[in-house]
């Protein structure tokens, strides 16, 4: 999507839709760092306000649908609040990461009016077959922007609306329910334009199965099964439009990242990645084998590996704005640290956290990949310049330490915390000698020991388990990477091998 629309979604849409719903907002900020960080100011709409505004739009829409009456009123009332309730149950114990995620609660907000309002809309429109709506997009966009088992509660929840708007039909929920639920199946690993489509095709499997259900049970006469098939496919392929139409919007506008997005940003000639290839060198293969650590940790653990790989990358942008005072781009150039004192050395490296924030800016990127440039020091301490502070003031006690910490904040999901560990083990295993593999395993295990000591996780869901496993991933690519190799004769060495012995 080009660079100008997105500056336009994000520095113009965004602000003037928070500004009519700022008035709701009585309440302070929900805890968590969930801002966008390309706002100038945090803005929080709080979740209870997307679902009283969800609860009053399907209670309206319905109400008018099976009104009028006080009857019609009270049941339809009881209806959208056992709905809106039993999701927010539902998120509160399968998706606590969910609640305080203000722009998730409203994607799935709009999402769900957006689908209640176009049902409305649909059924009377005359000469549209009710199975040709497009309810599956709506599956398939939060089965790939969210989770799969939201995008298959929100596909039962559509699926029962559908049935009671179409005259209480329980067949048009059962073809609404299995083509949704097919969609589901087919998203749960989007990574191209390709996959989407084939989503589209399982949509319209599933709908179909449904509409030869019911031929079979003689629910339906023969020629309203082949009318409902061929509405099914016209469906399927207008919710394949539909997502890949609004997808790339959905993804600014809520701040989500696919798989699609993700694999874009991948791609080396991206250019903050090809200006680091050619202005840090060292930074730039530092950050490809600290993304290969990453996603190799994050597939060991069920975390979103892709998402892992794509921060690592862009992890150490900031590095670009003075690339010579850091070691790993230095050369034959000199360290330029020693003629700093430590206390204006540690100002130079803590920058580049700061720096990437504005380079992250300035070329649009999510805010998801933010975050790991934001966290993947956390608040940990600059501890080469801490101990050079020491040395020369003589006293520990002398010594700011709170001045050598980098400002955070500190990880809050596995992904971002997966790359701090990386980053650390990476930088650091080029200092040991003979890296053996019981090295390498001593080595891994003290990084990430010391992280955990440090209180850096104190906000990550991470197991003890996921933290072993995450060693042993760690472990397994840097014996790959630092492996021993064998000794090949230079072709000197091989002439002097098989010349003939001079004679006595």
């Amino acid at each position: 999507m080009p660079s100008r629309f997105k500056q336009y979604v994000s520095h113009t849409l965004r602000p003037l839709l928070i500004r009519l719903l700022r008035w709701t907002e009585r309440s302070g900020p929900l805890p968590g760092p969930r801002s966008s960080v390309f706002f100038h100011r945090e803005v929080h709409v709080p979740t209870w306000v997307v679902g009283a505004g969800v609860w009053g739009m399907l209670t309206a829409v319905l109400f008018l649908e099976l009104g009028p009456g006080w009857g019609a009123l009270i049941s339809v009332a009881i209806l959208t609040t056992g709905l809106v309730g039993l999701f927010r149950l539902f998120i509160h114990h399968d998706h606590p990461e969910l609640v305080h995620d203000d722009d998730a609660i409203a994607l799935v907000g709009v999402l769900v009016v957006a689908a209640v309002l176009g049902m409305n809309l649909w059924f009377h429109t005359g000469g549209l077959v009710p199975y040709g709506m497009p309810l599956s997009a709506v599956s398939i966009l939060v089965t790939v922007l969210l989770h799969p088992r939201v995008g298959v509660v929100l596909t039962l929840v559509l699926a029962l609306l559908f049935g009671i708007l179409n005259s209480f039909s329980l067949e048009g929920a059962l073809v609404v329910c299995f083509g949704g639920m097919a969609g589901v199946a087919r998203s749960l690993h989007v990574r191209t334009r390709r996959d989407v489509t084939m989503a589209g095709l399982w949509v319209a499997a599933g709908g179909g199965a449904a509409v030869v259900m019911l031929a079979l049970m003689e629910r339906w006469p023969l020629e309203q099964c082949l009318s409902a098939l061929k509405w099914v496919g016209g469906g399927a392929v207008f919710s394949v439009l539909l997502v890949l139409a609004l997808l790339p919007l959905l993804e600014i506008c809520f701040s989500r990242l696919s798989n699609i997005r993700l694999l874009e940003l991948s791609d080396v000639n991206h250019p903050l990645l090809k200006e680091m290839s050619l202005e840090a060198p060292g930074t730039y293969h530092h950050s490809l084998i600290t993304a290969s650590l990453a996603q190799a940790a994050a597939e060991r653990i069920g975390a979103n590996a892709l998402l892992c790989r794509v921060g690592a990358y862009f992890h150490d942008i900031g590095k670009l704005v003075k690339p010579e005072y850091f070691v790993e781009n230095q050369g034959a150039i000199g360290n330029p640290h020693e003629l700093l004192p430590p206390n204006m050395s540690r100002i130079v490296i803590q920058s580049h956290v700061k720096d990437g924030l504005a380079l992250a800016q300035r070329h649009n990127l999510d805010r998801l990949i933010t975050e790991f440039i934001l966290m993947h020091h956390g608040t940990c301490r600059v501890e080469y310049f801490y101990r050079r502070a020491i040395e020369q003031t003589g006293a520990e006690e002398s010594v700011d330490e709170d001045l050598y910490r980098y400002p955070g904040p500190k990880p809050h999901s596995k992904e971002t915390a997966i790359v701090m560990l990386a980053d650390s083990v990476e930088a650091s295993a080029r200092t040991l000698e003979n890296p053996s593999h019981q090295r390498l395993v001593d080595h891994v295990s003290r990084i990430v020991d010391s992280k955990i000591l440090d209180g850096q996780f104190e906000e990550v869901p991470l197991t003890l388990a996921e933290v072993s496993q995450v060693k042993d991933a760690f472990v397994n690519t840097l014996v790959g990477i630092y492996h021993t190799r064998l000794h090949y004769p230079t072709s000197q060495e091989t002439d002097v091998e098989h010349r003939p012995p001079r004679p006595s």
